[in-house]
């Protein structure tokens, strides 16, 4: 097996080899579009070191002291595969224009994702705020300027995975996004802050950004799920449209494989056979967290119930 990380998202899947110990090369590109080769690290840490080809160029050969270590996806510089519509339509309207959408509190050194849609609500996972917050709890988050603003928790829940703020002195300087749909292929983009899945470290301060399409109906706990995949550190974060970009469609939730109640069609038997987790983006719609502020918080002020232990499985 190899653990391959592509660090365009920090994605990272494991791959199999032959009897022989070979890579397929057209099974790489087929995880990774675009890709021309591997590299790892060497003993200084610095130095890159590619991985050499078969002479028929189509397998990989393990390094001398073998596959156990983890390789990083080289790409051209132009890649062979043209842009989609949707990837030609995010780079025209330039994704960071909505950088401004995604606010965060600290925990630790850690940044962790909020998303303002509207000047006086903010939305972000139950999994991401201290367990002992509760119902009238302040925090303290930030714009992308490091503006802090006071927040108060109006709601939280661990059934949709869902706390909803408000600011407690003043509104949020933003213009308010519209809330999307989330039919199936409708393409998205989504912000969050990157980070080392194996040591939980981020990777930069700055907002990274990731795409794909919904390719899910909801399935689990009032969730869709999209293609793009997600690293730990977008949690929380917005997922917005890019046909209709000032629509926000969602907010991030988690990224992980497959979940194991989905049918097993001869594709998704073959993927789970090569890697060891499937990309995939756990996003809750727009629509139903502004249905919750709505109906519980602004008519009920409904509060929190029970615990958010059951959601670490599912969330990063």
């Amino acid at each position: 097996m190899v653990k391959i990380r592509d660090r365009e998202n920090a994605r990272t899947l494991v791959l199999s080899v032959d009897q022989n110990g070979f890579l397929s090369f057209p099974l790489l590109k087929q995880y990774f579009p675009g890709a021309i080769g591997l590299v790892y690290f060497g003993e200084d840490g610095e130095e890159e070191i590619g991985v050499s080809f078969d002479e028929t160029m189509t397998k990989l050969l393990p390094p001398a002291d073998g596959w156990n270590k983890l390789f990083y996806v080289v790409r051209d510089s132009v890649s062979s595969h043209p842009p989609t519509p949707a990837t030609q339509e995010l780079t025209k309207m330039n994704a960071s224009d909505f950088f401004n959408y995604l606010f965060y509190f600290m925990e630790g050194n850690t940044r962790i994702c909020v998303t303002v849609p509207e000047k006086d609500l903010a939305m972000t996972a139950s999994h991401c705020v201290p367990n002992d917050k509760k119902n009238g709890d302040s925090l303290t988050i930030f714009d992308q300027m490091g503006k802090p603003y006071e927040v108060k928790i109006v709601f939280r829940n661990k059934e949709v995975d869902l706390v909803l703020l408000q600011p407690v002195e003043k509104e949020f300087d933003i213009e308010p996004l519209e809330f999307g749909s989330c039919e199936v292929g409708k393409p998205y983009f989504a912000l969050g802050y990157l980070m080392d899945e194996d040591n939980g470290q981020q990777f930069v301060k700055s907002p990274s950004v990731v795409t794909g399409s919904i390719m899910t109906t909801v399935v689990r706990k009032n969730c869709v799920y999209g293609n793009s995949g997600g690293s730990k550190g977008f949690s929380g974060g917005p997922v917005i449209s890019v046909d209709y970009p000032r629509h926000l469609i969602g907010i991030a939730m988690g990224g992980r494989g497959l979940p194991k109640s989905w049918p097993t069609n001869d594709f998704l038997i073959r993927a789970l056979s090569f890697c060891g987790e499937t990309p995939r983006l756990k996003i809750l719609p727009a629509i139903s967290a502004k249905a919750v502020s709505t109906t519980n918080v602004k008519e009920k002020g409904i509060k929190r119930s029970g615990t958010d232990g059951d959601m670490k499985e599912d969330n990063e």
